[in-house]
């Protein structure tokens, strides 16, 4: 049996017994390991940016693909992003009434998903931009019905297109389409906001971008996608060569920075309402994904008896994106919809609206596990999958963290004194 020297033993045991009295952490040491491949990996995105036509990367980069930081802060080959503002919005440069306004939308597609289908709606302020072309890219050839097109009487840019079958496209930057506006008006509060409109994680929304791998689809974007913040010179400041107080000055740019506020809220819009209801019941439970905005105050849940007619209204809290609907006639159809209400009593665009037959379980938009339609029994996840089935709450299943901390560090105690034992009872030679 081959054994090792009693000095090579020596320094193997001194070398462990020095990393654990300098604490080094196992598990964070693993993490860390694990972090850096994830971090190459980011997005993918769907985003506009300034038309280019150099815009793919090449088929097999020499090096890992730029991560989503870099990807925007760097653009890809001579083609360059939007200034990024804040982690969800970016700011074109400045223009003026009857300038243009030149962009690609694009898909940033880092790990290289088959892309069979895309689409886009992104609404607009037609009292502010007037849409002038859409060229779509050669590859997707299938055009989706009235949705190649703006739509100035909604304020929505409608794409919708597809590639043929077994052609779908693996480019880490893909041009979706060419979009060409023009400004005809400056606002008082010097941008418009161009906003990716309902965004779900499956294909019956208005935006997604859908990957194929054999016969299985799905959608690959983020359940939120930035805002692009068109600026336009405005009037409503006061020049330098007017004369005007510091107060005034102060006073002028408060009311701009508002109403910037407010031009964006207005444009924005609640995504992923869902609805169910109880077999024979009289309740409809619905639910939606929270609203990231420093502006949001609450929300306002619209629902009637016919579609894209709301006579009815329920106020909820900015904190709940749950509510129960009660006392309703069952075998009744109910059209739902969900607007954000800004700390200026605004409120943003309609929601996608839903369509549910009051007591008819199969009329549900997505399954919830409900409590009196205002949360979760205990152990059940609102939001989970089967309405019947558990639905788990994260942190809730498996064995306990602190437990596993605490078995950790029982293993890592007996092991120093099994190496202090082997130490004492090694033998030593001249």
């Amino acid at each position: 049996m081959h054994t090792s020297s009693p000095a090579l033993r020596h320094r193997t045991l001194g070398a462990a017994l020095l990393v654990l009295l300098l604490g080094v952490p196992v598990l964070p040491a693993f993490a860390q390991n694990e972090q850096p491949a994830q971090a190459v990996r980011q997005g993918p995105l769907l985003m506009l940016r300034p038309h280019c036509v150099e815009d793919e990367l090449p088929k097999d980069p020499l090096g890992p693909l730029p991560d989503l930081d870099e990807f925007m802060a760097l653009g890809t080959g001579r083609c360059r992003n939007y200034a990024t503002r804040d982690p969800h919005t970016q700011t074109t440069e400045m223009h003026s009434k009857n300038d243009n306004l030149h962009m690609d939308l694009i898909l940033f597609n880092p790990d290289r998903e088959s892309i069979g289908k895309v689409r886009a709606w992104i609404s607009y302020d037609a009292q502010i931009l007037e849409g002038t072309s859409i060229t779509m890219n050669d590859a997707f050839p299938i055009l989706t019905p009235g949705e190649a097109d703006f739509n100035p009487a909604e304020g929505t840019i409608q794409i919708g297109i597809a590639t043929d079958e077994g052609k779908e496209i693996e480019d880490a930057v893909i041009t979706v389409a060419e979009i060409r506006m023009r400004v005809k008006d400056s606002p008082q509060s010097g941008s418009t906001p161009l906003v990716f409109q309902d965004i779900r994680e499956d294909m019956q929304g208005h935006t997604y971008a859908i990957a194929k791998k054999g016969a299985t689809e799905k959608n690959i974007l983020p359940a939120e996608l930035g805002t692009l913040l068109v600026m336009i010179q405005t009037s409503g400041i006061a020049s330098s060569g007017s004369p005007s107080s510091s107060a005034g000055v102060s006073s002028s740019v408060s009311s701009v920075s508002s109403s910037v506020a407010r031009a964006q809220f207005s444009l924005l819009q609640v995504q992923n309402l869902r609805a169910t209801t109880d077999k024979g019941g009289s309740t409809i439970y619905t639910a939606w994904d929270h609203l990231r905005s420093s502006e949001l105050a609450g929300y306002n849940l619209y629902y009637g008896t016919e579609k894209g007619r709301y006579i009815q209204r329920h106020s909820v809290l900015k904190e709940e994106n749950t509510h129960a609907i009660r006392g309703l006639v069952p075998g009744t159809i109910y059209y739902i919809a969900v607007r954000a209400v800004s700390t200026s009593n605004e409120e943003s665009t309609f929601s996608n609206e839903v369509m549910i037959t009051v007591g008819n379980p199969g009329t549900s938009t997505s399954p919830l596990n409900l409590k009196n339609g205002q949360g979760t029994t205990a152990g059940k996840n609102p939001l989970g999958t089967g309405g019947t089935t558990k639905g788990t709450v994260p942190g809730e299943s498996g064995s306990s963290s602190t437990l596993l901390l605490l078995i950790l560090a029982s293993g890592v105690i007996g092991t120093v004194f099994a190496f202090r034992r082997q130490l004492i009872a090694s033998p030593s030679r001249p």
